[in-house]
């Protein structure tokens, strides 16, 4: 009889193979999808970092320069009970940012607090500068609150301003040493204790110093002659760009009447308030 060929015996162990190399090649994807899974989660967290820190150096620059601004315009700031831009129609935020030289950029938010007072007697506010976690939704977004932010920097007027009004504060001082040594040493040359130094001829009943003006209401020092009388220049405006001033008669605080004579100086601040300092005849010179 003829030979037929049967099935070939090593044909099943090819079908086993195939199936070997298929299962390898989906384990093995599988292995790949898990590792590029984990490695874009990784990425992703770094861009997120290298975001926050891009972010974070943004606001930190924008309150340097914002602070600077604010230490360079403090009547602008604390003048009134929100800050006050010349010639800038937008929100209050979006002008400070523009005055001060600073791009917006990375959906960054300006929130400035009211006026604040210190128990010292000055006024100052805080501005800060935040940008909104992606999840922020609403007033989440334009309502500075911690939990809602990404990164934010604050400007604190507080030092700003107390070290304006300690520069004001001392320039009083100094002018009233200043006067008060010119007084001494009129004295010690030429002067009578019992006339009024501090004040010109005709103005009080003893004035005798042809230099000075007759203050009887509070004067700009720039017209008091005051700088002539102490032989040197004096500093006319306080840090808030106002005028200090004086009053050498009786009508406006000044003692005119008898010895020990004075002479008042002061200045205002933005938000109101006087800061003075009072000159008195040294009598001891005499």
């Amino acid at each position: 009889m003829p030979y037929r060929a049967g099935p070939s015996p090593s044909a099943p162990p090819r079908r086993q193979g195939g199936l070997a190399l298929l299962l390898f090649v989906v384990l093995l994807a599988g292995i790949a999808s898990l590792f590029i899974g984990a490695y874009t989660a990784e990425l992703g967290g770094v861009g997120e970092a290298a975001t926050q820190r891009r972010d974070q150096d943004y606001v930190n620059r924008a309150a340097t320069l914002l602070a600077a601004w604010y230490a360079a315009h403090p009547q602008l700031m604390d003048g009134n009970t929100q800050p006050s831009i010349p010639n800038c129609t937008l929100p209050v935020g979006d002008c400070l940012m523009q005055a001060a030289g600073i791009p917006e950029r990375h959906g960054v938010v300006v929130s400035i607090s009211t006026r604040q007072t210190t128990p010292n007697g000055y006024d100052y506010r805080s501005i800060t500068l935040w940008i909104p976690k992606a999840d922020a939704t609403g007033s989440q977004r334009s309502q500075y609150a911690a939990q809602y932010a990404l990164v934010s920097a604050t400007v604190d007027g507080r030092s700003i301003e107390r070290a304006l009004m300690v520069e004001a504060n001392r320039t009083l001082a100094r002018l009233s040493a200043q006067l008060v040594s010119a007084y001494a040493a009129w004295l010690a040359n030429t002067g009578d204790i019992a006339n009024d130094w501090f004040q010109p001829t005709g103005c009080g009943p003893y004035g005798d110093n042809a230099n000075v003006a007759c203050a009887d209401t509070w004067t700009n020092l720039a017209q008091s002659g005051l700088p002539i009388a102490i032989g040197t220049p004096a500093v006319r405006l306080n840090p808030w760009g106002l005028s200090y001033q004086i009053c050498n008669a009786a009508a406006c605080g000044a003692s005119d009447q008898a010895a020990p004579y004075s002479l008042l100086l002061r200045t205002a601040t933005p938000w109101g308030g006087l800061l003075s300092q009072t000159a008195i005849e040294p009598i001891a010179a005499g």
